[in-house]
């Protein structure tokens, strides 16, 4: 659902003539190979593999997540009124 939201939101930038950076660009381009990689970590992987992930230095959260966090958030600069 979130990817579908900043989609959305890019799309819109977009239309509006605003300017976005590369990685939303890419994420335009691609949501869809981003969709079917969730569906099939779904699909595919226990619970269990996402307690081994690796943290983040200094918090609880896997850098994996933190990662989209940070790339999430700024597609989401485009639009401010998405924040």
């Amino acid at each position: 659902k979130h990817i579908h939201d900043v989609v959305a939101i890019l799309n819109r930038a977009q239309e509006a003539g605003e300017s976005i950076t590369p990685a939303a660009e890419w994420l335009l381009d691609n949501a869809y190979v981003i969709e079917e990689a969730i569906a099939g970590i779904r699909r595919d992987l226990p619970p269990r593999f996402y307690r081994q992930l690796p943290l983040l230095a200094g918090h609880k959260v896997p850098r994996v997540m933190a990662i989209v966090a940070i790339t999430a958030s700024e597609a989401m600069m485009t639009d401010p009124s998405a924040r």
